[in-house]
């Protein structure tokens, strides 16, 4: 991943807000990556709208994810909500290419919660145009628990959050 993303900002941590480890590269999870942790969020920001990005960053969200108690059907679900969202973002908030985007993820003791933002205005699709696409919202709906679709004048926020369904008790020190 540092191909792509090796200029970005990314930041993994664990409660306390204090213990905030900021580093260049995609690092591990804290714990070793082995025991869930209480609360612990990913930070990925100002990455290029780029399908090999959104690859990228879809495999770092799918490993970070598998540490939060979600099964193995809910992390597939996640890696495949997520990558519709930033694909989103390629196809339709950014006139021109280069535009950039920021995923941000978050868990506490029963959610997941992941949010991909941008700084675009929506780009329609040009009319008389046929095409097979135009089904990544509902693929969103359909995989989440719950869905929140923003758009507003300095771009679009898409939230998904996901409950745990069995989630090991959590290690007390």
């Amino acid at each position: 991943m540092a191909d792509c993303l090796g200029t970005r900002r990314a930041r993994v941590a664990s409660a306390p807000p204090s213990k905030h480890e900021g580093v260049r590269h995609l690092p591990a999870l804290p714990n070793g990556g082995d025991q869930p942790v209480s609360r612990t969020f990913l930070r990925l920001t100002g990455l290029h709208a780029t399908g090999a990005v959104v690859r990228q960053v879809r495999e770092r969200l799918v490993s970070w994810v598998r540490q939060t108690g979600l099964d193995e059907d809910q992390v597939a679900d996640v890696g495949l909500a997520a990558h519709e969202a930033m694909a989103n973002v390629i196809d339709h908030a950014y006139e021109q290419p280069g535009g950039v985007f920021d995923l941000y993820a978050f868990t506490d003791e029963d959610t997941v919660t992941v949010t991909v933002t941008d700084r675009g205005n929506w780009k329609r699709t040009p009319q008389g145009r046929p095409t097979l696409r135009g089904r990544g919202l509902l693929i969103i709906r359909q995989l989440t628990r719950q869905f929140e679709l923003t758009a507003h004048a300095h771009g679009t926020i898409v939230r998904m959050t996901w409950r745990t369904r069995s989630r090991p008790p959590l290690r007390r020190a």
